[in-house]
């Protein structure tokens, strides 16, 4: 006596009648019902084989739902689990696999890296910055004259100084923003962003801010903001307009607060100084304009003018550079 034994469990169905289950056995009912009724209703009007083909397709629904299953799923089950995913909870499914043993040491593995690479960063910054100290240590020389004081050895036109063995420098103006007007959100923002743009220059270079208050040159001034007469009618509320900002000015005791940001590295030559702050300038104005400020680039003549202007009115002393 040979029994068939299913090789998955779950496919097993009880027979009840001719080897059929209760299922099957009913929509093989429906479907003869089907066909037979579609033969007499249709067999005075059409030719036999036409007729069988009728009955044919009109059977084969019921054999469709009584014995056809798509991964385990009835006809019935399927309709309706297409109509849930494509039209009732239409959503895009992503597979993702699950891995308990990865997720289980995943902290532990993320600490161990987090330890290496703070270890990592910290030798190399050591390094970088005993390299910049060794590269600072020049050898003392007495100066003889004054120009010997000033540590710039040559300048170029573009702004590009030497202020030391191998050591190049530029200077970059930016203007301010209104951080303490702005939002808590904005505040934030700007915050990051200028996060961001400390993080922006090369460790192997060294940066300084400076604020340089200053009086107003009333001539710059009048050149810069005033408004020129034109002689067209109008010049009376020029003058006037022109008057209210002369006030205004010399109201907050004609005091003009600039901003520089000045940049240094260690290059062999100019050409890769420039190449450096050609770079520079591109991620500073990037920045600066993130942070709603305005970065322009200072020639030679006007830093020679700035440096100049540090020294008292009455004490200057012009340098043959």
């Amino acid at each position: 006596m040979e029994v068939k034994i299913n090789k998955e469990i779950r496919d097993y169905t009880e027979a009840i009648f001719f080897g059929l289950s209760l299922r099957q056995f009913i929509f093989s009912g429906l479907a003869c019902g089907i066909a037979v009724g579609l033969y007499f209703l249709l067999h005075p009007y059409m030719s036999m084989e036409t007729v069988s083909w009728i009955c044919v397709l009109g059977a084969a629904p019921c054999v469709v739902f009584g014995f056809v299953k798509y991964h385990g799923m009835t006809a019935e089950q399927f309709i309706w689990a297409w109509i849930k995913s494509e039209i009732l909870m239409s959503k895009k499914l992503v597979f993702r696999s699950e891995n308990l043993y990865f997720d289980a040491v995943e902290p532990v593995i993320k600490k161990y890296e987090k330890e290496s690479l703070k270890k990592e960063g910290r030798k190399k910054m050591i390094k970088t910055l005993s390299n910049i100290f060794k590269q600072d240590k020049e050898k003392f020389v007495i100066p003889r004259s004054v120009q010997q004081v000033i540590p710039i050895e040559t300048i170029w036109s573009d702004g590009i100084f030497k202020i030391g063995r191998n050591k190049f420098a530029r200077t970059y103006k930016f203007t301010d923003i209104n951080y303490a007007v702005a939002s808590k959100v904005d505040k934030e923002t700007m915050f990051l962003e200028y996060m961001d743009l400390l993080n922006s220059f090369d460790c192997g270079g060294t940066t300084k801010i400076t604020i340089n208050n200053r009086r107003l040159n009333k001539v710059d001034f009048e050149k810069a903001i005033l408004i020129p007469m034109q002689e067209d009618g109008l010049d009376l509320y020029r003058k006037e307009y022109n008057n209210m900002l002369l006030d205004k000015a010399t109201s907050s005791n004609s005091m003009v607060q600039e901003k520089y940001v000045t940049v240094s590295c260690y290059k062999k030559t100019i050409e890769e100084a420039r190449t450096y702050f050609a770079r520079v300038t591109t991620e500073l104005n990037s920045h600066f304009a993130r942070l709603g400020s305005k970065c322009a680039e200072v020639n030679g003549e006007d830093k020679l003018r700035i440096l100049h202007d540090f020294l008292p009115y009455r004490r200057r002393i012009w340098f043959p550079f």
